[in-house]
């Protein structure tokens, strides 16, 4: 008996907190979709975004299929969406440093949109990473006997794992530019 009534106070702390939370983010919620009421900024980043997810899937998928015709294929776009995702994450970067100086912005809400997007960015933005990571890494384990096979030391569809840098700084791109943070007070 004595032990519940020592949890009692927890628990209600606990479920206090709990509601506390709740309410802070259905509060940050409903900041958001006033924000973004007109609607989603940076489409063509997110477009963008998508469709080199697409032709990154797409060259992965014929590299697997066929190593020998389209691994250098495969390894040839690879390198260049990370190219791209270097610049892109320059630019990020450059649009956060300038941004930084009117708004308090942390690297959860700028590269990982927490708390500072709409959903219909977040997702596409995220998922688009998500499908980079995870066909990055498959493709290149996929065709480790393949590769070992062609005669090569390690599969040409390992530089998919370079890939991400693109989605990440996509990403970081469009929360510098578009992202909901809180002005900085002087």
């Amino acid at each position: 008996m004595t032990a519940e009534r020592r949890t009692d106070p927890i628990a209600a702390a606990r479920a206090a907190e709990q509601a506390e939370s709740r309410s802070r983010r259905v509060a940050r919620d409903q900041r958001i979709a006033e924000h973004f009421a007109a609607g989603v900024p940076g489409r063509g980043l997110i477009r963008g975004n998508l469709a080199a997810t697409i032709v990154m899937v797409v060259v992965s998928l014929l590299g697997v299929i066929d190593y020998d015709r389209f691994a250098y294929a495969a390894a040839v776009v690879d390198l260049a969406l990370f190219g791209l995702g270097v610049v892109s994450f320059c630019v990020a970067l450059w649009l956060g440093a300038q941004r930084s100086r009117r708004s308090v912005m942390g690297i959860g809400g700028w590269f990982f949109l927490s708390g500072t997007a709409p959903a219909a960015a977040r997702r596409p933005l995220l998922g688009a990473l998500a499908v980079q990571v995870v066909v990055g890494i498959a493709a290149g384990i996929a065709t480790l006997g393949a590769a070992t096979s062609a005669g090569d030391q390690a599969t040409k569809l390992a530089f998919g794992t370079l890939v991400p840098v693109l989605g990440l700084a996509v990403c970081g791109w469009w929360g510098a530019r578009y992202g909901l943070f809180p002005d900085r007070v002087e």
